[in-house]
């Protein structure tokens, strides 16, 4: 019984760590954003800027797509 108690309580450890991590990885994505926006003030950059963490989340789940785009774009069909 005491294993289980103490397995949850390094199972609810870990979650608080993660969630700090994710804190972090934010704010730093936030201040680099700000940072970016306040030397190119373009109304474009925010737009930018939102789609790289789907550019980098679908690069991870999906390399074999990303393979194939890159031969399409440096080797193109006649």
């Amino acid at each position: 019984m005491q294993i289980l108690h103490w397995l949850n309580e390094q199972r609810l450890l870990m979650l608080k760590r993660v969630k700090t991590h994710f804190v972090h990885a934010t704010a730093l994505f936030v201040g680099l954003s700000c940072m970016v926006w306040y030397v190119i003030p373009h109304p474009v950059i925010p737009v930018a800027i939102g789609i790289v963490p789907l550019a980098i989340l679908i690069t991870l789940s999906q390399p074999v797509l990303l393979a194939d785009v890159y031969c399409l774009l440096v080797f193109p069909p006649p």
